[in-house]
């Protein structure tokens, strides 16, 4: 992703920040069973939240800019990511894995491939 308000390079997936001075990354993977995004590398998981609302999934919380303690800065975020029309809304679910934030919308079955028997 690039700056805020900018759209995804996935077809279908965008987001945006509510900060024009912090820029939120996200990774986005598609497979045949899910979307699987990556946001938010170095943050607490008590200090993000997650909401989803139809389609769009909201992240907030805080994030700790600069090294030192002296220069260390404690930001607010929200981040916003509109998903797929083809995204099982009741099947969105997030965990914390090596400090990154790992949220996984699942596929409505309806679209997923299949293979089909020939008769």
């Amino acid at each position: 992703m690039g700056a805020p308000g900018s759209t995804a390079p996935v077809p279908s997936v965008a987001a945006t920040s509510r900060h024009d001075d912090l820029v939120l990354v996200a990774e986005v993977e598609e497979t045949d069973a899910a979307y699987l995004l990556e946001l938010l590398p170095d943050v607490q998981k008590e200090d993000v939240g997650l909401l989803i609302c139809g389609r769009c999934l909201t992240v907030t919380g805080w994030m700790v800019q600069g090294r030192g303690a002296a220069t260390a800065a404690r930001r607010a975020f929200c981040y916003e990511v509109l998903l797929p029309e083809d995204v099982d809304t009741g099947a969105v679910t997030g965990s914390f894995r090596r400090d990154t934030l790992r949220v996984r919308a699942e596929k409505l079955r309806a679209s997923r491939p299949r293979r089909l028997r020939l008769l």
